[in-house]
């Protein structure tokens, strides 16, 4: 058994190399999508920036250490989303919407929800209809929200709008 448990040790490493080869790759690539303008990657490399990204390698003696690929910063991060939401794109609107509230910023985070809202984003009002209904306690609003994004044929809106109606 030695020998098959080298093998499955250097099987592991190899994985760990290709891992990081791979982010290194894709690290890449949305870089120079980024830089050519497009907002998705652009968008996509703040979630790198969120947190940041490390990839556990062992050395010789079996020892793990982290080689560290993209130092994390929220504050970096967060530019970014801004960035790449007021240039427009409605997912990330959406996404930055809720990291907002995800940070307790609820109100800033609201607008921006409704932003990716008014630019199509189906989901945004599914999430708004919930909003308005439980945190605002607006009724008529959230049913609002609820219908027009059913119209848009958003399948959860119209589950839940036809589940609204048959209770009455």
């Amino acid at each position: 058994f030695p020998s098959h448990d080298r093998g499955a040790q250097a099987e592991r490493t190899g994985n760990l190399i290709d891992q990081t080869d791979a982010w290194n790759t894709a690290w890449t690539w949305m870089t120079r999508a980024s830089n050519a303008g497009d907002l998705r990657a652009r968008y996509l490399l703040s979630a790198f920036k969120d947190a940041g990204v490390r990839e556990p390698l062992r050395e010789a003696r079996g020892k793990r250490r982290m080689l560290r690929l993209v130092e994390g910063s929220r504050l970096e991060a967060e530019r970014n989303e801004r960035e790449v939401a007021e240039a427009g794109l409605p997912r990330a609107q959406y996404l930055h919407g809720w990291q907002l509230i995800r940070d307790e910023r609820g109100p800033e985070g609201w607008a921006w929800l409704k932003k990716a809202y008014a630019n199509g984003e189906r989901l945004a009002g599914f999430d708004l209809y919930r909003i308005a209904r439980y945190i605002w306690k607006d009724n008529a609003q959230a049913i609002a929200y609820l219908q027009s994004t059913a119209e848009e044929g958003e399948l959860a809106s119209v589950q839940l709008l036809s589940w609204v109606h048959g209770r009455g």
